[in-house]
């Protein structure tokens, strides 16, 4: 931190146009955010975007990673309008300028869908996520970080969304949750290995998702085959 105050007081005095003060804003800003400092972070990323915004403007990836980190130190400070707003800007602008299947593109849209989440907008999350995940499959693969990104936040969303919904309506989600994190554990393990990261995360998921489906109900007629005796003494039968 110390030394992105410096970096800053040595651009300050540079004009608004000049790329030595907003990258020092960003270095600044980053270095605030590291620290937790999310209001002071959030104070400056605010004057960087602004200033990328009107002289920066052809630097238009630059200025669409600013925006979602200052949506993310929003969505931390409790300002969830805000950070919504935000990340609905940074999904659209990341699909406009390198296409709806891109890993950015993609990574936009999953934190767009924590917000709509964290604004009680289930339905509209779930829509999104249910429209990118064909698309993080097809152009990533399923066991990519991304797609299982969409796959973990749509299963969250499915769990725990919507607690007014009916009992009937819970258990169809719970095994959609559970069928979407089987589906992907199979490829994350194929692809990467039963000690990943990912396999973790997602068997985390599936220990919710068994859990909201309750335990296996027994089918009515069923008969358990008799349980064999264990350490049973045998009887001593003399030979003949």
């Amino acid at each position: 931190l110390g030394v992105a105050r410096e970096a800053w007081a040595a651009a300050e005095r540079a004009p608004d146009d000049d790329w030595r003060r907003v990258a020092a804003l960003a270095g600044l800003a980053d270095a605030l955010g590291d620290l937790k400092l999310d209001a002071e972070s959030a104070a400056v990323r605010r004057v960087e975007v602004g200033l990328r915004r009107r002289h920066f403007a052809h630097e238009v990836d630059r200025e669409l990673s600013a925006k979602a980190k200052l949506a993310a130190a929003c969505a931390r400070l409790g300002r969830g309008d805000e950070a919504l707003a935000l990340r609905r800007k940074v999904a659209a602008g990341y699909a406009a300028l390198l296409g709806d299947d891109d890993t950015a593109a993609l990574d936009a849209v999953v934190a767009l869908a924590e917000s709509l989440g964290d604004r009680d907008r289930v339905r509209e999350e779930r829509g999104v996520l249910r429209d990118a995940l064909p698309r993080a499959r097809s152009a990533l693969g399923a066991a990519h970080a991304t797609t299982v990104a969409v796959v973990r936040a749509l299963a969250v969303s499915l769990l725990y969304g919507d607690d007014d919904d009916g009992a009937a309506e819970r258990a169809r989600d719970a095994a959609d949750a559970k069928a979407l994190v089987e589906a992907a554990l199979v490829a994350v393990r194929r692809a990467h290995g039963e000690g990943h990261a990912l396999v973790d995360a997602l068997n985390a998921h599936l220990h919710h998702a068994n859990r909201a489906l309750g335990p296996v109900k027994t089918p009515k007629g069923y008969e358990p085959p008799p349980e064999t005796p264990v350490n049973t003494p045998v009887p001593w039968v003399p030979p003949r």
